[in-house]
């Protein structure tokens, strides 16, 4: 049975696993359908662009992500990495074209036109004859009226 490793050969045989030759850092071993590297620490399966953080940062604190600058998902380079909430990982995405956002949206029942067109209406007409007006309920309006729907319309 092979002796247990210390803290760093451990730290050593993870970044033996990934390649520095370019501008981003890729994970050499095993990854999963999703494309970034999968490793493990004491028996738990980790990520291991989330173990580059903690190796580099410390721990990641509950309910933070670990996001990448540079959209690369095998990539551990630590200053590539940063936290972000699961809001701020989405607002990222939308802002960098990977999600789809707004009327480009498959569930988006409003247009860009329409939103323009419903922000015009704030205080001008009760806020359920707008919803009624474009069949959407009318928390939808207020989202809108309160720029938390449809924000990068302008």
């Amino acid at each position: 049975m092979p002796a247990l490793m210390t803290p760093a050969q451990r730290v050593d045989a993870f970044w033996a696993k990934v390649d520095q030759s370019g501008e981003c850092w890729e994970w050499t071993a095993a990854r999963n359908r999703s494309g970034y590297g999968r490793c493990g620490w004491h028996g738990h399966p980790m990520l291991a662009h989330r173990w580059a953080y903690e190796l580099t940062y410390g721990q990641i604190p509950a309910g933070q992500l670990v996001c990448h600058r540079c959209d690369n998902p095998p990539c551990v380079r630590p200053d590539h990495l940063f936290l972000g909430s699961p809001r701020d990982n989405a607002a990222d995405a939308v802002a960098k074209n990977r999600l789809p956002a707004g009327e480009r949206s498959p569930r988006a029942k409003l247009s860009n036109e329409s939103v323009r067109e419903i922000r015009s209406l704030q205080g001008r007409l009760p806020q359920k004859e707008v919803a009624a007006r474009f069949g959407v309920h009318k928390s939808i309006i207020y989202g809108i009226w309160k720029g938390r729907r449809w924000g990068t319309v302008a």
